[in-house]
């Protein structure tokens, strides 16, 4: 990063609790009331109109003015909009980033219609599932985490997905093998830290997971791993990162190594500038933004 990159990344703290003072004319006791999980709690709008806000991702979703196109009941999450089919997600404990995928469209940047889609770092699966609704063939997804992998397993039976995504519990990182991971971490911060005690998590490596799936040479690939992504990609070969004509990655620690190895591999490199973020399951501070890649 830059020292203007890193001084302007520290902004971010700042827009979420300035996003609910500006979306509730009582944002700071509706802050108080997520925090405190405090559910049901009646909140005011900007506009005078009161709502029953139920859990967290109610709130969530109308901090950023969104109030149609979704229903929740209990932990089912109901998205029905003009962009994509039906879909229904399992929100259990507040996992996953439904907003990001399929209302912020983060992932648009990829063409994914008719494309295999690799997806490592699948968490709740709500990403394969959006890549699928919107006309990816196959999704090849990867998620380590126990209850993160059940959840996408969940998520994908109730979107009748199985057929076209293959979900296979493992990490990707720069060697295989396996890793001992901490069995009870979930949420999209779930980063690949080896523990002393916990359970054995299969790891592949982007190289041998192109051939073991016979990958094509048009494919896209989508990476939210909390940090494996450095590994993931400078470890990669040449001939495997050129299978894929997009490539999208949230980074996590800065982004110049992996921006010059896919420079180097052919591809043009655009990064989004590095937001502060401290990540409360790892323990660590990030730096993270995201990096789209496009094979020239």
């Amino acid at each position: 990063m830059t020292f203007g990159e890193y001084i302007s990344s520290y902004k971010h703290l700042c827009e979420s609790p300035l996003r609910y003072l500006n979306a509730y004319r009582n944002g700071i006791s509706v802050m108080f009331n997520i925090l405190q999980k405090k559910f049901p709690f009646t909140a005011v709008l900007k506009n005078g109109k009161e709502i029953t806000i139920h859990n967290y991702y109610e709130a969530y979703l109308t901090s950023f003015g969104i109030i149609d196109g979704y229903s929740i009941n209990e932990n089912i999450l109901t998205i029905s909009n003009d962009d994509v089919p039906t879909t229904k997600l399992d929100l259990e404990n507040n996992n996953g980033d439904p907003y990001s995928v399929f209302f912020a469209k983060v992932y648009d940047f990829l063409p994914v219609k008719d494309k295999i889609i690799v997806d490592i770092g699948a968490n709740i699966g709500d990403s394969s599932i959006y890549f699928v609704h919107k006309g990816a063939t196959k999704v090849i997804a990867l998620e380590p985490f126990p209850k993160n992998y059940n959840t996408a397993k969940k998520n994908i039976e109730l979107n009748n997905l199985t057929d076209k995504i293959t979900l296979l519990q493992m990490g990707c990182s720069g060697t295989e093998g396996e890793m001992i991971i901490n069995p009870h971490q979930e949420g999209a911060g779930s980063a690949l830290d080896s523990v002393s005690s916990g359970i054995n998590v299969s790891l592949t490596t982007l190289d041998k997971l192109i051939h073991q799936y016979d990958i094509p040479d048009n494919s896209v690939l989508k990476i939210d791993c909390e940090g494996c992504e450095v590994d993931v990609i400078l470890s990669s070969n040449k001939e495997t990162l050129q299978k894929f004509t997009h490539i999208e990655i949230e980074y996590h620690y800065g982004y110049k190594n992996i921006k010059k190895k896919l420079t180097d591999c052919g591809f043009s490199v655009t990064t989004s500038p590095p937001l502060f973020l401290r990540n409360r399951q790892s323990d660590k501070s990030m730096y993270f933004g995201y990096l789209y890649a496009k094979r020239i």
